[in-house]
């Protein structure tokens, strides 16, 4: 119990530098300034590295930032030092380690940390708390079960390979360290200033690393040139996104050298127009290799125009997945460079348009074709097909939107399904046996705009005076002639599949049928 009328100071520092027996250990009690500017440890201590090393001894140079050097005190005496982390053995001697709100400038340097198992770093804010460093911002060599919250990493330079690169028993490293597992990163803003890579998980310690079950929850990620998150190696499952952004970057938003990934009302926002498709780019990319794991993706939505590519080993489950893609709108003597890409309404639906000759439009929009090229003022419009997603073993459902933009499906991979039909109906790209029931009425089957090869069999499966319509009014009629009708009085079947080539790829085709 305090004595009465006791007097408590809480003005001054707790205590020395490196010395705090605080239980919540903060870098500014360590000497951190925070403003964002360049503060270089020789301001301080007069161009003596001697007197420097007495309080920061792991320093080798006056050029070095008093922000990194406060960090890296107050890390060290949370964590443990470089050689004598607290590891598993001793990790309940890690303190929480406090970052408030500023701006703290690491200059040339990288906050790395070793071994860490179950520590916990946070700051006031992602928007409020920032590290910027003009390499690697942050690093881990082995990290454990872990949480890492509140704080925008942000490197300055587009040559720093990866904003914050969280790997295990990365090779050559000079002493045994953990992998990486069982880690939570919420709260995130992760820039990688046109480097690389934003986040890049086991980029060197590859499956030595393993790299499973970490979860990301409202995290966003932007500006990288390869891939704003990268993952490495067949050890580095189930890991999982919740919510958060993957905005401006022209070529991939996440890239899996094999492993998996599930993501959860996540967007994607590539910011490039056609450049993402000139770069050979992807929303998510799981073509490289994979374990047989399952990639779930469920309620994304995005505004790129390539959304998922992945190979056989790696089966995706795509559900209610919306594509609004962030393209300008056709104006009015505009300017249109090269490669510009728009969306035009043709007479079977959306098509993309992209500029092959530059110059200047004209006064009314042009009559969008369905293929070939159009003139328009000095400009010569496209038309080019692309893929929105390809599945070499997966399935896309639950009303998943594409404005525009072709969709492949294995045929070993389509799981595709039975649909009893008593009214007229509307296939969807996932039918694949529709069962007619005219008993009590005529039936038309509306076909969809499809990819090329995509099978369908109607079968009226009743005797009734009824018949049964398959049409397709979107582009050229069933093989160039008109509706398929299977008569009353017959339990006949139609199968047709979707023309590819060029002049006919907007038709169906009959390839067996008996009325």
């Amino acid at each position: 119990m305090f004595a009465l009328g006791a007097v408590f100071s809480f003005g001054t520092c707790a205590s020395a530098i490196g010395q705090t027996q605080s239980a919540i250990l903060n870098p500014k009690d360590f000497g951190a300034i925070a403003d964002c500017n360049s503060h270089p440890l020789s301001e301080k201590y007069h161009n003596s590295l001697e007197s420097a090393r007495r309080v920061y001894p792991f320093i080798t140079s006056l050029s070095q930032e008093v922000d990194y050097a406060a960090l890296k005190a107050a890390s060290n005496e949370a964590l443990g030092a470089d050689g004598l982390e607290h590891s598993f053995k001793n990790r309940a001697l890690n303190k929480p380690l406090y970052l408030p709100g500023g701006c703290y400038n690491l200059g040339n340097d990288t906050w790395l940390i070793r071994n860490a198992v179950g520590v916990r770093i946070y700051g006031a804010g992602r928007l409020t708390t920032r590290l910027i460093s003009n390499r690697t911002v942050f690093a881990t060599d082995g990290l454990w079960y872990s949480s890492i919250e509140g704080i925008e990493f942000s490197t300055q330079t587009d040559s720093a390979t990866v904003a914050v690169d969280i790997d295990g028993n990365v090779p050559g490293h000079p002493y045994a360290t953990r992998g990486v597992q069982g880690n939570s990163f919420s709260d995130l803003m992760i820039n990688g200033g046109g480097s690389k890579f934003g986040f890049a998980l086991n980029r060197q310690g590859f499956s030595g690393a393993q790299g499973d079950h970490n979860d990301f929850w409202n995290c966003h990620f932007s500006n990288a040139s390869v891939a704003l998150y990268f993952q490495n190696g067949f050890n580095a499952l189930n890991n999982a996104f919740h919510g958060g952004d993957f905005q401006h970057y022209s070529k991939h938003a996440i890239q899996l050298i094999a492993g998996s990934v599930s993501l959860f009302s996540t967007t994607f926002e590539s910011t490039v127009g056609y450049q993402q498709i000139l770069n050979d780019g992807w929303d998510i990319d799981a073509s490289s290799a994979g374990v047989n794991d399952s990639i779930i993706v469920d309620g994304a939505r995005t505004e790129s125009l390539r959304f998922y590519r992945g190979a056989f080993s790696q089966y995706a489950i795509i559900r209610g997945l919306n594509q609004t893609p962030g393209l300008p709108s056709w104006s009015e003597n505009t300017s249109f460079p090269v490669d510009t890409a728009l969306i035009g309404l043709t007479t079977v639906g959306n098509k993309l348009f992209r500029v092959t000759t530059a110059g200047t439009s004209g006064r009314t929009a042009p009559a969008w074709p369905t293929t070939g090229t159009v003139r328009d003022g000095s400009v010569t419009w496209t038309q080019t097909e692309f893929e929105v997603v390809h599945l070499d073993a997966g399935i896309l459902q639950n009303t998943s939107r594409i404005t525009v933009g072709d969709v492949k499906l294995a045929d070993n991979g389509q799981q595709l399904k039975t649909v009893e039909v008593r009214a007229d109906y509307s296939a969807s790209l996932l039918d694949d046996f529709l069962l007619v029931d005219a008993t009590q009425t005529n039936i038309v089957i509306n076909l969809p705009r499809a990819f090329a090869g995509k099978t369908y069999t109607i079968k009226k499966w009743d005797t009734s005076p009824h018949k049964v319509t398959v049409r397709y009014s979107l582009g050229n009629p069933i093989e160039l002639t008109g509706d398929i009708v299977i008569p009353g009085g017959s339990r006949g079947f139609v199968t047709l599949v979707k023309a590819g080539g060029v002049m006919l790829s907007d038709a169906y085709w009959v390839v067996s049928k008996s009325f």
